[in-house]
């Protein structure tokens, strides 16, 4: 489950799954352009992962980095243009 700072919520279906190097796409959470929160829910009470920013870039997107690595901070997260429209 994604949720944002509002307690707006998208399910994510049962079984999906994200191959190496891969990534998830939707637009079904709505972000605010300023200060806000992303929070990933792992059956549906444990947060598995989240990110707080600052501030938005309009056309650019907040991504995880590709690299693996997995700090549990904020630093795991980018901001780099969207791949819309793009199959991973």
């Amino acid at each position: 489950v994604l949720k944002n700072e509002d307690g707006a919520t998208y399910n994510i279906p049962a079984g999906t799954t994200i191959e190496p190097d891969g990534y998830y796409l939707t637009t079904k959470v709505q972000l605010d352009n300023g200060d806000g929160q992303v929070l990933l829910y792992h059956d549906g009470e444990e947060i598995d992962s989240s990110i707080e920013y600052t501030h938005s870039t309009e056309g650019i997107s907040w991504q995880r980095r590709i690299d693996g690595l997995d700090t549990d901070s904020d630093g795991d997260w980018t901001e780099r243009n969207p791949m819309f429209g793009l199959s991973g």
